[in-house]
């Protein structure tokens, strides 16, 4: 259940379009959406910091605007101001979308220090940001704050990608989600269900066969009533051609390894697909993919034209590799699309 939704937002069109869609979620879910500016988070862009230096001169002559922070110098109430005016824009934008309880917060310090500071005090369900701001990394596919809260954050984290228009949960068509029968990955699919039924999307399960995980892990992961005869010889024999925790291509042929791999995915595949279609999703289709894990998640993605990414922080035991370091790097750092941890 989602209560509470934090943006994170900014001058970008991506802190609009995280806008769009976090009032989306809200309003979805009938949640309150609390907007973060954080001063100093990064450039001011010339155009708001001149209309900024008008509007503050003008209302402190007015005597309607009183600086939290007398002490600051000029350029810092008019970055404190320019943050005002950012929240305000949020703000009617955020009700336009049908966001009904909005509160906004003007604060100062690290970004992302004070991005998650404020997911915790506000006990915050989810987070949700620009993929890229109006800082020196902006031309990459996510930033350095970006990165930080999708993997620091207590909460769930969505990083958005402004691909131009309203952004909204409605615009949502298309959700991919990698699975691997984890309780982090099972997470991620009951969420991304939830949301594709309330948005009307299609929902795509992905399973990268796990060429590389310990034979006991991978038993783990399903039911072995599920599993052939043939399978549980498989893994068994793997067993016992420790020492160590080897993993099914250390211990057996490469047609022992296809089938099992094979057989063990399907069963994953199954089980979220029963998941997803529980939390609410419509159409769904699997995909059983073998190959390098992030590549294979962004070229889903690619060919899909998603919209979103829904991943689980992590996965089990020695596979968690699956889900952190570099492949969860990869990613949310490439991603074609708006990216989703889900904790």
């Amino acid at each position: 259940m989602i209560r509470t939704v934090l943006v994170a937002v900014d001058a970008s069109e991506h802190a609009k379009a995280a806008v769009d869609l976090g009032a989306g979620i809200a309003s979805a879910y009938d949640a309150d959406l609390v907007l973060l500016h954080v001063v100093f988070g990064g450039p001011t862009p010339n155009d708001l910091y001149g209309k900024a230096e008008q509007q503050l001169d003008a209302a402190m002559e007015a005597g309607t605007w009183q600086s939290e922070h007398d002490h600051w110098g000029r350029e810092h109430q008019i970055q404190e101001f320019a943050g005002s005016i950012i929240l305000d824009e949020a703000k009617e934008r955020a009700t336009a979308r049908g966001a009904q309880r909005v509160k906004a917060i003007n604060d100062y310090g690290s970004t992302v220090e004070r991005i998650l500071e404020h997911a915790e005090i506000l006990s915050a369900d989810m987070i949700v940001m620009g993929a890229r701001g109006t800082g020196a990394l902006q031309n990459l596919f996510i930033g350095s704050t970006s990165h930080g809260v999708l993997h620091n954050a207590p909460c769930t984290a969505i990083a958005v990608h402004h691909t131009g228009g309203a952004q909204d949960l409605a615009a949502v068509k298309r959700i991919v989600v990698p699975v691997d029968g984890s309780e982090h990955a099972d997470k991620a699919v009951a969420l991304a269900g939830e949301l594709a039924g309330k948005a009307g999307a299609a929902l795509s399960l992905v399973h990268v066969l796990m060429r590389h995980a310990p034979a006991r892990e991978l038993e783990a992961l399903v039911d072995p009533k599920k599993l052939s005869e043939e399978a549980r010889e498989t893994l068994s024999r793997a067993h016992r051609r420790e020492p160590g925790r080897p993993t099914l291509s250390d211990s057996l042929s490469l047609p022992e390894l296809e089938s099992a791999l094979k057989e063990i995915g399907g069963i994953i595949l199954e089980d979220a697909k029963r998941n997803a279609q529980d939390s609410g999703a419509g159409e769904i289709e699997t995909k059983l993919l073998d190959g390098d894990a992030a590549q294979a998640i962004i070229g889903t993605a690619r060919q899909q034209k998603a919209d979103l990414i829904a991943m689980g922080t992590r996965g089990l035991g020695q596979i968690k590799q699956l889900f952190v370091g570099s492949v969860s790097y990869k990613v949310t750092h490439s991603a074609p699309c708006t990216t989703m941890m889900v904790r």
